[in-house]
């Protein structure tokens, strides 16, 4: 697989909390960590996860070695914020993709996406941890309503803001031609 990164900080704010990661030495995994915006150090948090994540190089692929993974990055930052003053509050979403011979892992956080293109359709298989996302899902309010609901930056997990964690983990089959698109 060829993997691409880019961070922009985009139009709203002054400054990029987005990390990613590309690791296509021995495993290949592919992750994008965004830390919570408006909040101190997720800029901090973000690069915690993804420097987490090096503790994947020796572990065997599974959706348990995922969430281990997570819950260690998770308490990791948790912990620092904790110590720091200035720090407290902060936060990031963190999706990844681990790379095996015949399918591709998912772990997932927050509302980072994880999109797969297959056979000329495009599917979103991360689930948005936010509360429009929550919304969505059980039909309080429609698509058009979401585009505009005035809560719709907050996100109801992330990694680090809590000493437990929550993480969605998946296996899907990859097939000839799959396209892959993780972003914040």
């Amino acid at each position: 697989m060829k993997a691409v990164m880019r961070t922009h900080p985009g139009k709203v704010r002054p400054s990029n909390q987005d990390a990613a990661y590309v690791s296509e030495q021995g495993v290949r995994l592919y992750a994008v960590a965004d830390g919570m915006g408006g909040h101190r150090g997720g800029d901090v948090a973000s690069a915690m996860a993804i420097e987490g994540l090096a503790q994947l190089q020796n572990a065997e692929p599974g959706e348990q070695a995922i969430r281990t993974c997570f819950s260690a990055i998770n308490q990791a930052i948790h912990d620092r914020q904790e110590a720091e003053e200035s720090l407290q509050g902060m936060g990031t979403t963190l999706t990844l993709l681990w790379e095996t011979d015949d399918s591709m892992l998912l772990g997932h956080v927050g509302d980072s996406r994880a999109y797969l293109y297959r056979q000329g359709r495009l599917y979103q298989v991360s689930r948005d941890h936010s509360l429009v996302g929550e919304l969505l899902r059980t039909g309080v309010i429609d698509k058009e309503a979401a585009r505009e609901y005035p809560y719709r930056h907050i996100i109801t997990r992330a990694v680090g803001t809590d000493s437990r964690l929550a993480c969605d983990t998946a296996v899907m089959d990859k097939l000839a031609g799959d396209r892959w698109l993780l972003c914040s």
